[in-house]
């Protein structure tokens, strides 16, 4: 256990393996972890640092907190301790809120289904 760097060849058939947080650069690895309750940071790694897949799925889901910048090292050090210290506390907020976000993904696509 410890910090998992999650990268694309982490995320296999949908399971990522435990840690006690994580750290990805890529939506999907990050998605696939918060969605096991795994806290993760994510790296904003877009364009001039500003990926919107990132910014609009943190946002939509209420995880802003958990983007970091690349550009800061101290800070990403800062924010990567203070997040190793919140773990417990993150990991039970995700419990309370990656239902709701999966609701209302199931909810959005039902929507995109009446549509056609």
């Amino acid at each position: 256990m410890g910090i998992l760097v999650i990268g694309q060849v982490s995320v296999r058939w949908g399971r990522v393996e435990s840690g006690n947080i994580g750290v990805s650069s890529h939506i999907h690895g990050f998605v696939a972890a918060v969605s096991q309750f795994i806290p993760t940071v994510i790296i904003n790694r877009g364009l001039w640092s500003k990926s919107h897949r990132i910014i609009g799925f943190t946002r939509s889901a209420g995880f802003e907190n958990y983007i970091l910048d690349p550009h800061y090292a101290s800070d990403l050090i800062k924010r990567i301790d203070k997040f190793w210290n919140n773990r417990g506390v993150i990991k039970n907020t995700l419990k309370l809120k990656i239902p709701k976000v999966q609701e209302q993904a199931h909810d959005c696509f039902n929507s995109l289904l009446k549509l056609f």
